[in-house]
């Protein structure tokens, strides 16, 4: 340790920590910059996602760049900063790469599919959605959970299939229309779609029955994991019916 002080100049601590003021400075002002330009909730959300994985490889390449100057100034001190980032790389590994890992193992099994409902000790909800590094559920309550493929390996889950338990119902509804037809058979369908009950790869049917100055009929195919959510569903709809 004393053969490493005696060899580092102040010149060369003081030009690491200017460097690691400046990164920090930089990456502050960059991320502040970005959410006051950006305005969209959808996008802010990206930037909260994945900016930290822009700062953690932006260190990572400040410590490769200043790698060698510190081999030119002491050998056992280039090892040190070599060691931490040669552990530094392999834990960003593990850490990206083991949920890609078990997704291919969660995605190979059959019985993971959409609208399958899983539960463990910890959720319970249907895969309304598979990402590259985890799935979507959607709980009883209309809550949507992101649930990590490596939380799922190793672990004890109940699959049930709900494509054989899948119920559908056709229902009729008098609604007010202003003559746009097809913009208000594309809200009916958007309205059911985004109903926590609606199978959501089964899209629903609207057929027109009757038109009438501004009055339409419509008849509608629904579709629902269990009769109790064809119900809230319909009960739903009608709310806008006209009595």
């Amino acid at each position: 340790m004393d053969n490493i002080t005696t060899h580092i100049s102040a010149f060369p601590l003081i030009e690491l920590l200017l460097g690691i003021i400046i990164i920090f400075s930089f990456l502050r002002i960059l991320k502040i910059t970005l959410l006051r330009i950006v305005k969209r909730a959808k996008h802010i959300s990206k930037i909260n996602r994945y900016y930290s994985i822009f700062e953690l490889f932006t260190w990572l390449l400040y410590l490769i760049w200043i790698l060698p100057h510190f081999f030119d100034i002491n050998t056992s001190l280039g090892i040190i900063l070599s060691l931490v980032l040669v552990i530094a790389i392999l834990l960003i590994s593990w850490y990206a790469g083991k949920d890609f890992i078990s997704g291919f193992i969660i995605k190979s099994n059959t019985g993971f599919k959409l609208n399958a409902r899983i539960k463990t000790d910890d959720f319970d909800g249907v895969i309304i959605e598979f990402y590259s590094r985890n799935l979507k559920l959607l709980n009883d309550d209309g809550g949507k959970l992101l649930i990590p493929y490596s939380n799922l390996i190793g672990k004890n889950i109940l699959i049930k299939n709900n494509d054989k338990a899948r119920t559908s119902k056709h229902i009729t509804l008098k609604l007010k229309s202003e003559g746009n037809y097809e913009e208000l058979i594309n809200q009916l369908k958007f309205k059911i779609m985004m109903h926590p009950k609606t199978l959501v790869n089964i899209t629903p049917t609207i057929n027109i029955i009757r038109q009438k100055k501004d009055v339409i009929l419509v008849d509608i195919n629904i579709s629902a994991r269990d009769s109790k959510g064809l119900t809230e569903i319909e009960n739903f709809l009608k709310k806008d019916q006209i009595l």
